[in-house]
């Protein structure tokens, strides 16, 4: 019954169409989410950029591994801005994926990255990008 409430409160929250990723999160398998998610094109990457609440964004960061680059390079920038804070879900596999992508992709984003950190004075995440020093 506590489940059904928890949905339903999602279904109220985030819409319909957004809602079913939430929920399907409480019912499905890791594997079952990543098949369909991964080869959804309903879903723009974007969606899965820390949009919705934070029990998500660890399976949200699998996905947009999963699809890849070139696949995710329009979300890029947001993947850099997921490293403000490495204790957020998904931050430890958002890290992995930025340092496997192409040297000059990676030094385009984090040089972004790097000015937007410094513009707002974020000192963490400042320290957090010097930890991806490829």
């Amino acid at each position: 019954m506590e489940q059904k409430k928890i949905i339903n409160n999602l279904y109220e929250i985030y819409g319909k169409d957004n809602a079913k990723f939430y929920s399907d999160i409480l019912q499905k398998t890791e594997d079952e989410l990543l098949d369909y998610y991964c080869n959804n094109e309903s879903y723009e990457n974007l969606f899965f950029c820390q949009c919705g609440p934070k029990f998500a964004w660890d399976i949200e960061a699998k996905i947009l591994t999963k699809r890849g680059y070139p696949l995710v390079e329009d979300v890029i920038e947001k993947l850099f801005e997921w490293l403000q804070d490495l204790n957020w879900p998904g931050a430890d596999i958002i890290f992995d994926f930025l340092l496997e992508l192409p040297s000059d992709v990676f030094n385009y984003y984090f040089q972004l990255a790097i000015d937007k950190a410094n513009a707002t004075n974020d000192e963490d995440w400042i320290i957090n990008l010097g930890y991806l020093n490829k």
